[in-house]
């Protein structure tokens, strides 16, 4: 059985390029996208993969010191990468 909302990524993967953003390690990143992309080929067969990239912690930078809660809070700088 797929994950919920696997179903509606699809259709939005007809139009756009998906992608998952986590401030969790790569390793945890890689292990769920894994996991979600293993379920839909077991659901669907082999094609074309759910996510085109993943980004995780190396891809945040510190957040600033008025917004942080914890010490290692993070924030994702979009425009480094989606201009």
């Amino acid at each position: 059985k797929l994950r919920p909302g696997v179903e509606q990524l699809r259709r939005l993967q007809a139009v756009f390029e998906l992608g998952v953003y986590s401030s969790a390690t790569e390793r945890t990143v890689a292990g769920a996208v894994g996991q979600i992309e293993g379920a839909v080929v077991e659901a669907e067969g082999p094609g074309s993969p759910l996510f085109e990239v993943f980004m995780h912690r190396r891809h945040c930078e510190p957040a600033p010191l008025a917004l942080r809660q914890q010490a290692w809070d993070t924030v994702k700088p979009l425009h480094r990468y989606f201009t």
